[in-house]
């Protein structure tokens, strides 16, 4: 039997103070059961002012960590690695803050995990959602308001194979969406997995996505709980300066980027290496089986691209995600905001007061994040002007 005790949702962030507000308020709201390790790699102090109140989320058990600021990629893969080594509970689950794991998919995750040990991994659908813009301009754009969701879905890949060598051909021949960087794992499997990309240290977040998946297979097998399990924020890029475009290029560009041949071969490397030894093969036979299905991944999604060919969406199962206590709570919190703290309303009407001046403003501010609360004053002062 599982416990909410026996799980940690380490919640790495960057900036982006508003998302991390509405993501402890709606947690205190529900009273969230589980752990919480909050990573912060942010430059500024925003985060930590609002979280030095210990009265203001009480129902809460959760742990702030600042780390060095996340400048490159390499120290976002020190600070997870880092984090994964302080959580002490059977499982582990990354998220993001400004989307939401659903506490019952959660306990589903877990419970598959209990039931069968050769399983690593278990998550569920990720379902996209928009919250509808010009509500609550400034700060808040996009961050509260009606919340709907989309037809757009990312079906969570169940990967039961007998071998480390049929787990990797299946996963690429199903494509990169059964990627499983919202699943519950075993923590001991989360945290070498990280270590792994942290000694790898891929250029872009597409390689680092692609290992972390593929090393959670080759330790094991991963499962699927048809609850609703996760709900992802469409179009929050635009209410972050345009990082994630940046961060997530179109294929061509991808192919294109300096360093990539270097990180391909990384990766194909690093991943061959753990088939040989779970699967009894020589290094060259599981480096040429690694390469292949690689490249004929990368070379199908290239083409689907460049030809305009375009998969089917899976058909979204809305009904159970409606009918979801878990949703209809992140719904209404979404919809009606609790108050704001004295710094996030300073920081919602400096940037309401001069409309002009918003779209500048929310990217400086998102993207560097210490422009939030820090320097407030000199902030409101220009604005002003």
């Amino acid at each position: 039997m599982v416990r909410d005790t026996d799980l940690t949702i380490l919640l790495p962030i960057k900036g982006n103070v508003c998302f991390t507000w509405r993501f402890m308020a709606w947690a205190e709201a529900v009273r969230l059961p589980f752990a919480l390790l909050i990573a912060d790699g942010s430059e500024g102090d925003e985060t930590r002012n609002m979280l030095s109140d210990p009265g203001r989320f009480p129902n809460m058990r959760y742990d702030y960590v600042r780390h060095a600021p996340d400048a490159d990629l390499t120290r976002y893969y020190a600070k997870m690695a880092e984090s994964l080594e302080r959580i002490a509970t059977p499982y582990a689950v990354v998220s993001c803050n400004d989307d939401f794991h659903l506490p019952g998919g959660l306990r589903a995750a877990m419970a598959l995990l209990n039931e069968n040990p050769d399983a690593v991994a278990a998550g569920g659908d990720m379902q996209d959602f928009v919250v509808e813009p010009g509500c609550r301009p400034g700060a808040f754009e996009r961050v509260y308001g009606p919340l709907s969701l989309t037809q757009r879905v990312f079906h969570a890949g169940q990967n039961t194979a007998a071998t480390t060598r049929e787990r990797i051909r299946q996963f690429m021949r199903h494509g990169f969406n059964t990627s499983l960087w919202t699943a519950v794992h075993r923590t001991g499997t989360l945290r070498a997995s990280y270590q792994t990309l942290r000694a790898a240290a891929p250029g872009d977040v597409y390689f680092s996505d692609h290992l972390l998946s593929l090393m959670t297979l080759t330790a094991g097998t991963a499962l699927r709980t048809p609850m609703p399990f996760y709900l992802h924020q469409a179009c929050s890029h635009e209410s972050m300066g345009g990082e994630l475009s940046q961060a997530y290029p179109t294929q061509r560009h991808w192919l294109k980027r300096p360093g990539w041949k270097d990180d391909f071969e990384r990766v194909v490397e690093t991943v061959a290496q753990a088939i040989a030894e779970h699967d009894g093969l020589g290094r060259d036979e599981a480096r040429e089986f690694m390469r292949g299905e690689y490249l004929a991944r990368i070379g199908a999604t290239a083409i689907d691209q460049a030809t305009g060919a375009v998969a089917p969406e899976p058909e979204s199962d809305q009904a159970a995600m409606l009918a979801s206590q878990d949703f209809q709570a992140i719904m209404d919190h979404v919809a009606t905001p609790p108050p704001l703290p004295e710094e996030l309303t300073q920081l919602h009407a400096a940037m309401t007061r001069k409309p002009g001046a918003l779209r500048q403003l929310r990217h400086r501010i998102n993207q560097h994040g210490y422009h939030a609360l820090v320097g407030m004053e000199r902030l409101c002062r220009r604005l002003r002007s």
